[in-house]
């Protein structure tokens, strides 16, 4: 069982392929998840904003190019066609999103080194993904802590996104 410091808002599943959100719709209220196997999953829980916030809708796109793939089975050049395909459906869910569009570049860019080095790009593909999750739970963490030093029991705070 996960503990509340080791629950993630995106997770990959390595059982299935699968992306696993929590429903942000859903909080305080209750705890419920979402699971992805698909890229329209993805991009409809990030139109649907079961997914809040920019750096977790940035790594919840870059799960998505990761599922299209290791669903995809055809030739290097079509994978990369279907995730340059992916990457434009994802901008598309939230085109002010810049985190989409960064998540989206590095993933692809570092596919298509892939195919440049002639290394599996589904591999690549998945641990940049993956990488990109591990960075900002590790940003996350370090905001908590310096952010743990200047608040008190019985502080406010008031936050807001532009």
């Amino acid at each position: 069982m996960e503990t509340f410091y080791s629950m993630r808002t995106v997770k990959w599943d390595e059982e299935d392929n699968s992306v696993v959100l929590i429903d942000q719709t859903k909080l305080p209220n209750s705890l419920t998840f979402v699971k992805c196997k698909t890229l329209n999953d993805i991009v409809r829980s990030i139109k649907k904003m079961v997914v809040r916030g920019a750096p977790a809708i940035g790594v919840t796109a870059a799960m998505g190019m990761a599922l299209v793939a290791t669903k995809t089975n055809g030739t290097s050049e079509e994978l990369i066609r279907e995730l340059e395909h992916a990457s434009r459906e994802l901008v598309k869910t939230r085109p002010t999103a810049v985190n989409i569009v960064w998540a989206t570049d590095v993933v692809l860019k570092d596919g298509k080194k892939a195919l440049k080095d002639g290394t599996n790009i589904k591999a690549a593909v998945k641990k940049s993904a993956l990488k990109m999750a591990e960075d900002d739970v590790a940003g996350n963490l370090k905001m908590g802590e310096h952010g743990s030093k200047l608040l008190h029991d019985g502080d406010s705070v008031l936050t807001h996104c532009k």
